[in-house]
């Protein structure tokens, strides 16, 4: 408890000093500063194009900032247009107090055949590597009850042309583009969020909207919303952070329009082929109902589509299954009920074609 105590001692320091800092201290001195202090304690070199402050109110601006892992092939791990902090109020006040705006933001994180993350200096290996030896010495306390903030610190969150870009230790390489995000505080403990993001040339638009019902108890309502041209998956309930997350509730919708521009996401293009149904079956599992199908003839098109799909999820990683492909058309799943139960329905159907 005590170390909790002094570690956040430690940080409102930290913050009130950086922002006196800031006013106070030439921009080409702080700018060396945070460059020194990126070698020594980070091993990464920062540079910074122009860095200055503004008073009324509390500002600080960047301009050019990028920083480097100086012993990773392809160094440059971050690099920053432009980026706007603004203390708008006493933090010591309720409410919130700070905004931030920036523009032109790329994020690089690699990895290599030895396991290592292009972030992960040996510097920052070596203190993560203390820390967890101190940690483990000493005699485990008793996990503290999560809450949560009566409210939102942010004023307002934007940021414009994003770029994540991510590549294996095998060389393969994926970026996705966040044309705007945005993040404003409403009203008192209820908080907007929205993320314009766009991959293999799709764009997606995620909404997201909460609410904190209960912050000492670690409660909150939330509503999010994945929309494409081709679907809307959305998602609304009530999380409890607890350690079980008991008394959570979780509601799921999916809309399908069309499949055509999401299938492009796996790299799989397959002509245009008619399905036959025939005949009516069941899944079950010791005596239990698991679910009840409609038969889908084969024909070489479906046989096609389907190793398609199959090398596209081994490629992302998946392992494929080990039972053989029977394709099917699920019409109904169940939990607990006795596998007899569909006798009547599987015998009065048999004969189903389309």
């Amino acid at each position: 408890m005590l170390k909790k105590i002094l570690l956040g001692i430690g940080i409102t320091l930290l913050l009130i000093l950086a922002a006196i800092t800031t006013v106070l201290i030439k921009p080409n001195l702080l700018r060396g500063a945070i460059h020194a202090g990126g070698e020594r304690f980070a091993g990464l070199d920062i540079e910074i194009d122009s860095l200055d402050s503004h008073r009324s109110p509390l500002r600080l601006n960047i301009d050019g900032l990028k920083i480097s892992n100086p012993n990773w092939p392809e160094p440059t791990l971050l690099t920053l247009d432009s980026l706007s902090l603004q203390l708008l109020a006493s933090p010591f006040r309720k409410g919130p107090f700070w905004a931030v705006e920036s523009e032109g933001l790329n994020v690089r994180v690699a990895t290599n055949d030895k396991g290592e993350v292009n972030w992960l200096t040996a510097t920052l290996q070596a203190s993560s590597d203390e820390t967890a030896d101190t940690e483990d010495s000493e005699q485990a306390e008793a996990p503290s009850p999560i809450t949560l903030p009566g409210d939102f610190s942010f004023d307002h969150i934007l940021l414009r042309d994003t770029q994540l870009q991510f590549t294996s230790a095998n060389g393969e390489h994926y970026q996705l583009t966040l044309p705007e995000v945005r993040g404003e505080r409403l009203e008192q403990g209820n908080g907007e969020l929205v993320v314009e993001l766009d991959y293999r040339k799709q764009r997606f638009t995620l909404r997201g909207d909460i609410i904190l019902f209960d912050p000492m108890a670690a409660i909150l309502d939330y509503s999010l919303s994945l929309s494409h041209a081709d679907a809307e998956l959305s998602s609304e309930g009530r999380l409890d952070l607890g350690p079980t997350l008991e008394g959570s509730r979780i509601d799921l919708a999916l809309k399908l329009e069309k499949l055509d521009q999401l299938a492009t996401l796996a790299d799989i293009d397959a002509p245009a082929f008619d399905l036959a149904f025939d005949g009516v079956g069941s899944f079950a599992s010791r005596g239990r109902l698991r679910a009840i199908w409609a038969g889908v003839e084969s024909s070489g098109a479906l046989c096609h589509l389907h190793d398609k799909v199959e090398r596209a999820a081994i490629r992302a990683g998946f392992t494929p299954a080990d039972r053989k492909f029977k394709p099917h058309v699920t019409l109904a799943r169940f939990k607990g009920t006795p596998e007899f139960a569909a006798g009547r329905f599987l015998e009065d159907h048999a004969g189903f074609t389309s």
